[in-house]
């Protein structure tokens, strides 16, 4: 077999034909960085950036900071009121909503996923696409009492991917979504309606009503399109240095066919890389084109260089470019922890948007707090209410040190409800009341205390003070 056969491009003296052209698209006259035809669509705005996320280690880097934040932080649900039905609403919410068991209300109320897992998946909905849509099927439970309560049996994510219509009323509130889908036995639904009603909306980023948000993946997509490019131009002068194109010269009396062409392509065919299908073959005198020179080491550096300016935009897009300037050769440690105590408040905004969605909800829509306790608990006027506490930071840790340094030093004086505030913050023993800690610390105050380095006189008691903690924390 000829190599022109097996190669199928080879042509004497000239470039080859019917190759596959890679870059940027310069038809337009310019280069469209961002490629925004290809996100025109929900569809193609879900395929799209989803595929940023799985293929860029700087995307999913920042996706899943945030994601450690929504997952590390605590999430607890307060009574709106002092009632013994506020208390009952605002236990049962927390059951529910967010899979805190208690005596009343055991598992068996818990929706689904629970909420370890819709946290993630809702967090990565709204970092990824800029919104997440739920369907909710709702169930009834009957207590040893016999009362009925409605809760959410299950909530089912609706992909991205699969709405193709978002219908507002005059004023903009959501009356329904239509979706197309294929099932599990290849039967295609198209434009199934499903009723504002019967949702759940969250969505990241609102402005106005556009409920699909403004996702991070999206404030990072034109130095991932950028990115992208560059990935495969480097990849190409790779080719070129370490692969290059085989190429002779041949005689102006050596035609195709002859004795000597053959023996050129037998010696290409033995030059060419396993995954290369092209050859050169040029006239003696003529000077081989550039396209198939061999590429320069220093072509490789500058690309990366390239590369490297767009990773830090999309560091500084989402909120790791602290971690990105203590790794590298020319950043800072210390610059670097600086600038990523920063960031970490970025990533505790999602939280809090989460926080704002659930007690106040969106689109016209209740909020699922406000539901659940509308349809069990008709006579509370408050509603219940969740918050995120972040988890603790080596800077708070240092400053409490600090903290209890100067109390222990008369520097600073703590009241009863200093500590009691600090006890609820913490989620300590819920039945110690501020009357309690003044108590023990007016006995505490009649007393000499041993302090480091210290020791009591002969004849002094000293008073060890026995408080609970942990029982009863938030989990």
């Amino acid at each position: 077999m000829s190599v022109q056969k097996k190669l199928g491009r080879i042509r004497p003296g000239s470039k080859p034909e019917g190759g596959i052209g890679s870059g940027a698209n310069i038809f337009s006259g310019h280069w469209e960085t961002e490629k925004a035809p290809q996100i025109a669509t929900s569809q193609q705005r879900a395929e799209g950036f989803l595929r940023a996320y799985k293929t860029d280690a700087r995307v999913s880097q920042a996706v899943d900071e945030h994601l450690a934040t929504l997952s590390t932080g605590t999430w607890i649900v307060e009574p709106g009121g002092k009632s013994s039905e506020d208390l009952l609403a605002s236990e049962f919410v927390s059951a529910v909503l967010f899979g805190n068991e208690s005596q009343t209300f055991g598992r068996e109320y818990w929706a689904r996923p629970v909420w370890p897992q819709r946290r993630y998946e809702l967090g990565f909905s709204l970092l990824v696409y800029g919104y997440a849509v739920y369907h909710k099927h709702y169930k009834v439970i009957t207590d040893e009492d016999g009362r009925p309560w409605q809760v959410p049996d299950k909530f089912t994510y609706i992909e991205p991917a699969t709405i193709t219509l978002w219908q507002l009323s005059d004023i903009d509130d959501l009356e329904l979504i239509q979706r197309s889908y294929t099932k599990g036995d290849d039967t295609h639904v198209f434009n199934e309606e499903i009723l504002a009603a019967d949702l759940a909306l969250y969505t990241h980023g609102l402005v106005g009503a556009n409920y699909e948000g403004i996702s991070l993946v999206r404030k990072m997509w034109p130095a991932f399109i950028r990115k992208e490019f560059l990935e495969k131009v480097k990849m190409i002068a790779g080719k070129r240095l370490f692969c290059p194109i085989p190429g002779m010269k041949v005689p102006k009396d050596v035609r195709p066919g002859s004795e000597a062409w053959i023996r050129i392509e037998q010696f290409l065919q033995a030059m060419t890389n396993p995954n290369m299908d092209t050859a050169y073959v040029a006239v003696l005198g003529d000077n081989l084109p550039e396209w198939i020179q061999a590429g320069s080491i220093e072509s490789l550096k500058a690309i990366a260089d390239w590369i490297k300016d767009e990773n830090a935009e999309i560091s500084a897009v989402g909120g790791n470019k602290g971690m990105m300037l203590g790794e590298t050769e020319t950043g800072s440690r210390s610059l670097g922890n600086s600038i990523g105590a920063r960031e970490t408040l970025k990533r505790n905004a999602l939280a809090e948007d989460i926080v704002t969605l659930e007690n106040f909800g969106i689109a016209g829509l209740n909020s699922l707090i406000t539901e659940l306790v509308q349809l069990n608990f008709p006579t509370v006027q408050i509603m219940p209410y969740v918050c995120f506490q972040p988890a603790g930071t080596e800077e708070a840790l240092k400053n409490s040190s600090v903290f209890a340094d100067l109390v222990a030093k008369k520097v600073v004086h703590v009241f009863a409800s200093d500590e009691m505030r600090i006890r609820e913050q913490l989620g300590f023993d819920d039945t110690v009341t501020v009357e309690d800690i003044q108590s023990m610390m007016d006995k505490e105050a009649t007393m000499p205390i041993a302090v480091s380095g210290v020791m009591p006189q002969s004849g002094e008691d000293t008073v060890a003070v026995d408080m609970p903690l942990t029982s009863g924390m938030q989990q």
